[in-house]
């Protein structure tokens, strides 16, 4: 899909008079920025090359920097050969020869810089490409068309000319000023854009077709983002906005791998160090201190579960003895009004001492009798009890035992 960067469709139309040509040349005078309003850009992504005339340095510098396979002529184009006092307009395409032009801008506050450029003839120009085809000319000179199109007095004739025919900032038309000098070199008006007048070469009346109408659908064109035009401007802010958002996520990127690399950076000297120290003498001396540390531990550990285990197995038999001989029934009521604190941890070492099993103490456990263990509080298991429902059985209990 062809990309159109032009300020008002001119490369579309030119695409769709010149589809036939695979890698065309062109010539493009007051070619400004490589990008921005480009004529040629689109172009120069399907292969195209050409010649780029641009006066003012900063953007001859951006177009040899972005098309450095590509003719960048310094300089502006005339009647005659010699210097030219010129007018740069400060970043903008105003930029002209034209000095009652630059009056004015410097009166509506623009910023206006007096050069003296190169001047060159457009028959100089187009000379060393007169063997060759030049598919398409463009003259965006605000204002100096008269006298650059004075200058063409070869035989070079581009198949298309496009001359911007609107005076700079109005919509009055200029094109009566020199628009025979153009008809005098063989060629007939084909199109008006409200900015620009196309016109084709004699010999080349099978182009004529493609400007019956303007830019439509079945170009099969997309929009850069990048004109300057009006039309343009939301699809810039989205363009500016997503590239200001991937140089954002870049900044991410380029943070989330410096936190990396500092771990890595942290982790190895880690694993240095711990090498560092596993191969000192102290190290290799202490181990058999570190082995049977360990191996203490972990009889200490067993020993505990031991202890825990034979004493849950006499409390166990004791409250099972009681329970049979009828002794818990008349000490459990005294021992509760007596000593109420004593008998609620009574019966709660009773209740783990039945289950058989210490619970950890950060988890919420429930007593089953299915299994004979803590179990992990569950709503499904029906064979599971709290501790309160337990204490809750051992009082009825209790009061049945008093009532036999």
């Amino acid at each position: 899909m062809f990309t159109s960067y032009a300020q008002n469709f001119e490369d579309v139309m030119l695409r769709r008079a010149l589809n036939n040509v695979a890698r065309g040349f062109y010539i493009d005078v007051g070619a400004q920025d490589p990008i921005v309003d480009s004529v040629s850009m689109g172009f120069y992504e399907e292969g195209w090359r050409g010649v780029h005339v641009e006066p003012v340095a900063s953007y001859a510098a951006r177009l040899r920097t972005q098309r450095p396979d590509e003719v960048v002529v310094q300089a502006a184009l005339g009647a005659q050969r010699g210097t030219l006092r010129f007018f740069d307009v400060v970043e903008t395409g105003l930029s002209t020869a034209d000095p009652n032009l630059a009056a004015r801008y410097r009166e509506s506050g623009r910023t206006v810089r007096e050069i003296e450029v190169p001047c060159l003839t457009l028959a100089e120009l187009m000379a060393p490409y007169a063997d060759i085809d030049v598919h398409w000319l463009k003259i965006d000179v605000e204002g100096y068309e008269t006298a650059v199109l004075q200058g063409w007095t070869s035989a070079v004739r581009p198949w298309v000319v496009v001359v911007e025919s609107s005076a700079p900032l109005t919509r009055a038309t200029s094109h009566r000023e020199w628009e025979e000098l153009v008809f005098a070199h063989g060629y007939a008006f084909a199109y008006f854009d409200g900015l620009n007048r196309f016109y084709i070469r004699l010999d080349h009346e099978e182009l004529r077709p493609a400007f019956a109408h303007g830019p439509s659908v079945f170009d099969r064109f997309a929009l850069s983002g990048t004109a300057s035009s009006t039309y343009a401007s939301r699809l810039r802010i989205e363009v500016d906005s997503a590239r200001d958002r991937a140089e954002e996520l870049k900044r991410e990127a380029d943070a989330s791998e410096l936190r990396a690399r500092d771990a890595r950076q942290r982790t190895d000297a880690a694993l240095r160090h711990i090498a560092a120290m596993e191969a000192t003498i102290s190290w290799r001396v202490t181990a058999p201190l570190r082995w049977l540390s360990r191996q203490r531990n972990a009889a200490r550990e067993r020993s505990v579960r031991s202890l825990q285990a034979a004493a849950a197995s006499v409390i166990r038999a004791g409250v099972s003895a009681a329970r049979r001989s009828g002794l818990y029934s008349h000490i459990a009521p005294w021992l509760r009004s007596r000593y109420p604190r004593l008998w609620q941890r009574a019966k709660r070492v009773a209740i783990a001492a039945l289950i058989g099993m210490p619970r950890a103490p950060n988890k919420r456990y429930v007593a089953s009798f299915a299994t004979g263990r803590w179990e992990p509080r569950t709503t499904r298991d029906a064979t599971i009890i709290g501790v309160a429902e337990i204490e809750r059985l051992l009082e009825v209990e209790i009061r049945q035992r008093r009532n036999l």
